[in-house]
């Protein structure tokens, strides 16, 4: 299985060749490809929501399915292969980690199987924007010149940040159970599909 991983920490995916699922590219095999693909992406978003400890539609908004086609070939005229994309922010708001505030700071869990992790003087929020996440302090006082607290003296504020999904889309708890899933799952549909066109 061709595994193609970008450099860029804010994007990941695996690509479907249909050179590697054998000979002979007709409507079968295409279509058992897209197949395969779409379920493949099916199974990203649960082995990751599976290994970290984040909701559905922050993982499925980074994923997408790019389909084999007879309109998208190579430059050596070959077919395009189909791909399993995860792009999206290399970095994640820990307020997407369910987070719990306590009186020392606010506490995370980042991977299911973790334990929440304290992070000492940090708090929960919500901003002007909508946007929910753990913050902290830091530097020197100063007038805050825009949001509630306008005119007064107020420290500024960070949002911290993990992982993003493409990360954990390429990490070795996520990536080889999609591949190997793809693999065992291909001969199956290539199967059904080919009962399907040759009647």
């Amino acid at each position: 299985m061709n595994n193609l991983i970008k450099a860029k920490s804010d994007f990941a995916k695996i690509e479907l060749n249909y050179k590697e699922f054998g000979k002979g590219v007709d409507k079968a095999t295409r279509s058992a490809i897209n197949s395969v693909a779409a379920q493949g992406k099916t199974k990203a978003s649960k082995v990751i929501r599976g290994t970290y400890n984040i909701k559905a539609k922050d993982v499925n908004k980074t994923l997408k399915v790019i389909r084999i086609s007879s309109a998208r070939h190579t430059i050596d005229g070959g077919l395009s292969p189909a791909q399993i994309i995860c792009r999206g922010s290399k970095a994640l708001s820990l307020g997407k980690f369910k987070p719990t505030q306590t009186k020392k700071g606010a506490k995370v869990k980042v991977k299911i199987k973790g334990t929440k992790k304290l992070i000492g003087g940090s708090f929960k929020g919500t901003m002007s924007t909508g946007h929910q996440g753990v913050f902290k302090r830091f530097g020197a006082k100063r007038y805050a010149e825009s949001g509630s607290h306008k005119g007064e003296m107020r420290q500024r504020i960070k949002d911290i940040f993990t992982i993003g999904v493409p990360i954990m889309f390429r990490t070795k708890a996520v990536m080889p159970k999609v591949q190997g899933f793809i693999k065992e799952k291909f001969p199956i549909i290539l199967k059904s599909k080919l009962e399907y066109f040759n009647k």
